[in-house]
């Protein structure tokens, strides 16, 4: 059985921190303690705190909950992105010929679907 899907961190964001970085927020937002983080990273409780300071600086946040909402908010814009590139893609020439692809009452609920 899968666990839940990691949440995903802004790539413009993401690719100003360094791995271990990454790491820390990955397991921060899993819900990992500091002391659970650093026995899974191999570093100290106090290295994990500096690494979650810088990494709230980076993301404009102030503690691990805001951390957590932010990565949500993310998400959930890749999400909407991606839903509103299929809309567009739809009123493009060559889109499906498909009536109820193209049909404006049928669409948003492909749309909704697609977005969850």
């Amino acid at each position: 059985m899968k666990g839940p899907k990691p949440l995903k961190v802004d790539p413009a964001v993401e690719r100003r921190m360094t791995k271990r970085e990454r790491d820390v927020v990955r397991l921060a937002v899993e819900g990992l303690s500091n002391r659970e983080i650093a026995r899974e990273l191999g570093l100290t409780e106090h290295t994990v705190k500096n690494y979650l300071f810088r990494i709230f600086d980076k993301l404009g946040v102030s503690n691990r909950v805001e951390l957590v909402l932010s990565c949500l908010r993310q998400e959930q814009a890749a999400r909407d992105g991606a839903a509103v590139h299929l809309a567009l893609d739809m009123t493009q020439p060559g889109a499906p010929t498909n009536m109820a692809m193209r049909s404006p009452t049928v669409a948003p609920e492909i749309l909704r679907d697609f977005a969850r």
